[in-house]
């Protein structure tokens, strides 16, 4: 099935997009056995998780309101960007077009942007490597340093701290108006 995959993202996501979902599947292979994930699980949510990227937010926001009716009514208008609907649209468009029916995965490319709240391990593992991966090419960052330590260290919950930031920056958060929406009911596919 892997090799269905990995077919589908060559064909449809650009090279830039390619390289990134090839690194996070690497990334959360690697990730399994260090915090207990179902390794064909991780592997399948780190290639898919970014389907979405050749859509713009308008089309992702199209895309997604006949899918997400609940999930879109409870987002923000403010919130309708590419780098929280992605995980949404990347969910569906994967159970769409290459009927990946394991709720899992699903939940873990739906959540991994960091938009529906979500403690599942899967989840939390998709979103630190996407964003590893994401700012790979910038030294500044030094949280995606300090975190990429923590991560590859095991210990999943430093490296969460460390790309959210300490006390003052999720004040700065909050006051940007970035929320995240508690979980809401799937698409009744499964």
């Amino acid at each position: 099935m892997i090799d269905t995959y990995i077919s589908y993202v060559q064909r449809h996501l650009k090279p830039k997009d390619l390289k990134v979902a090839m690194n996070v599947m690497e990334g959360m292979q690697n990730a399994a056995s260090k915090y207990g994930l179902d390794p064909h699980q991780a592997k399948v949510a780190g290639l898919l998780h970014n389907l979405g990227a050749p859509l713009k937010s308008a089309q992702m926001v199209e895309y997604l309101m006949p899918r997400e009716r609940k999930l879109m009514a409870r987002i923000p208008p403010k919130l309708f960007s590419r780098g929280y609907l992605i995980g949404p649209t990347s969910a569906n468009l994967a159970l769409e077009n290459l009927d990946v029916r394991e709720l899992a995965i699903f939940d873990a490319i739906r959540g991994h942007t960091g938009l529906i709240e979500d403690t599942n391990p899967l989840t939390r593992c998709l979103l630190i490597v996407a964003i590893l991966f994401n700012n790979e090419n910038d030294p500044e960052n030094k949280r995606a340093a300090l975190a990429k330590k923590f991560y590859f260290g095991g210990n999943l919950k430093e490296a969460e701290k460390a790309l959210h930031g300490r006390k003052a920056d999720d004040e700065k958060l909050s006051k940007s108006g970035r929320t995240r929406i508690r979980q809401v009911s799937k698409p009744g596919i499964f």
